[in-house]
């Protein structure tokens, strides 16, 4: 399935082809709305780590949900992967909303998460493996 994103700002689109999609659910601070995501896994490119960008299709906010995100990515992908998704070296998250991670990410493509000391922080990136 190949994906071309066109950036918000203009530019180039960022082009991945991704190897698998699907669409998942994940806990929420209201049990009876639950959060929704795409997940689209992508190839490494150049030795670079497995990229995972998850688009969330809901009203919940990424940097509220990112530990029940990471939890059901966890189980329900990278465990059969024999990977962990909150080791850099195994996998990169990229959320394709990235206004959801907040209002200083409304201008870029992605939050780029990073797990570190025990959270998550966020860093701009425009595409795929930036």
């Amino acid at each position: 399935m190949a994906n071309t994103l066109a950036k918000e700002a203009g530019g180039a689109a960022d082009e991945y082809k991704a190897a698998y999609s699907v669409d998942l659910l994940f806990g929420t601070d209201c049990a009876s709305e639950p959060g929704s995501m795409r997940v689209e896994v992508v190839p490494p490119k150049n030795g670079s780590t497995l990229s995972v960008v998850v688009t969330i299709t809901s009203g919940a906010s990424v940097t509220a949900n990112a530990e029940s995100i990471a939890k059901v990515l966890q189980k329900e992908i990278f465990s059969r992967l024999r990977l962990d998704v909150l080791k850099p070296s195994d996998a990169v998250l990229y959320f394709s909303s990235a206004g959801q991670a907040g209002p200083e990410f409304s201008g870029c493509r992605y939050a780029k998460a990073v797990y570190e000391g025990g959270g998550f922080s966020y860093e701009k990136a425009d595409a795929v493996w930036d």
